[in-house]
């Protein structure tokens, strides 16, 4: 697995950890390179702009919304997470808990039919 695997997880768990006091990109930039992400590669900070642009709306209700040109110019404001994305994640967590449980639920389901193979031949052997 690559470190960029994650990158727009690791975008969502920052935004969701800021939705109190709001993140700013330079903030969010600063979090993602202490997780290893390499923004000297310019595609990378395009992928991270273009996300933080869809996926965060200006915190500042008296400035209204911000065109994508304009993000460069805001870099340093405070943004919060839209309700959507919010969404996404929290339906993400659920989906990893629902392979969790169906992943326990195999095991005991094994566990049960090699315990019923058990008493099928326990019983022949000795009727």
């Amino acid at each position: 697995m690559t470190v960029y695997d994650s990158l727009y997880l690791d975008i969502l768990k920052i935004g969701r950890a800021n939705v109190e006091s709001g993140l700013s990109f330079v903030t969010l930039r600063e979090k993602l390179e202490q997780k290893g992400y390499d923004f000297d590669n310019y595609y990378i900070e395009v992928a991270v702009k273009t996300w933080f642009y869809d996926t965060f709306h200006h915190a500042l209700s008296d400035h209204g919304p911000i065109e994508y040109h304009e993000l460069d110019s805001h870099l340093e404001c405070n943004f919060v997470m839209k309700g959507d994305a919010c969404l996404k994640l929290v339906s993400y967590n659920n989906s990893s808990l629902n392979n969790r449980l169906t992943l326990y639920s195999v095991i005991l389901a094994g566990i049960a039919l090699i315990a019923s193979i058990i008493a099928i031949i326990v019983s022949l052997y000795y009727y």
